[in-house]
């Protein structure tokens, strides 16, 4: 009898069953391997393509994907994609605000929020961001819309400590997606990790839409 490699509980061994007697059209690895591929990664739009494409690139499968033009996929090292990957999840979140911030700690726990090091910015938005903010939450004296003397991580490690407050303002989600742009991680990216990551983005973005 060949040994198995996993435990299941009964409700499980119910649903494979089910399977088992069903038509040869549906095999059973064919199953697993779905439900294993779903079970990790995020289901819908920009999270879902990330993670999948990440995925991909860690399990040397990116046959089917294509660069602009239909150019062939160079590979990368799975640290940077993952790196990539997070970036434009944080994207994601402009029109996808969360209320639990733990994603975004997850996420900030990569970078070396404690100061030190300068930014600059060449559109008047962004500075005027930083600068309204850098006075909101007590890092500058002076009002103004000019850039101001702060320190950027230690601005966005401001505004996480403040979330429950902001958690809804559009300013403060350009703050951090900027600062995730410029900065570079001072922990690399587990590609795992950042695809566990964009799950929990997701799970957290549809249950709070579901408790409104």
């Amino acid at each position: 009898m060949a040994r198995r490699i996993f435990n299941t509980s009964s409700r499980a061994e119910t649903i494979l069953g089910y399977f088992k007697d069903m038509a040869e059209s549906r095999k059973m690895s064919a199953f697993i391997s779905d439900a294993i591929t779903s079970y990790i990664l995020p289901q819908y739009g920009t999270l879902h393509t990330e993670a999948l494409y990440l995925l991909d690139t860690i399990s040397n499968e990116l046959q089917d994907w294509k660069g602009p033009g239909g150019a062939r996929i160079v590979p990368e090292v799975p640290e940077a994609v993952a790196c990539t990957a997070v970036r434009r999840a944080v994207s994601w979140l402009r029109g996808n605000h969360l209320k639990n911030d733990s994603a975004i700690k997850a996420i900030l726990s990569h970078y070396d929020t404690s100061g030190g090091k300068a930014y600059t910015f060449d559109d008047q938005g962004m500075i005027s961001r930083v600068a309204a903010y850098a006075f909101k939450l007590g890092l500058s004296a002076r009002d103004t819309t000019e850039a101001p003397d702060v320190d950027l991580g230690a601005l966005v490690k401001a505004i996480v400590s403040a979330w429950n407050s902001v958690w809804d303002d559009p300013d403060a989600y350009e703050i951090l997606i900027r600062y995730i742009y410029l900065a570079e991680p001072s922990v690399p990216f587990d590609p795992f990790e950042a695809i566990e990551i964009m799950r929990m983005m997701e799970q957290t973005f549809i249950l709070e839409k579901m408790s409104d």
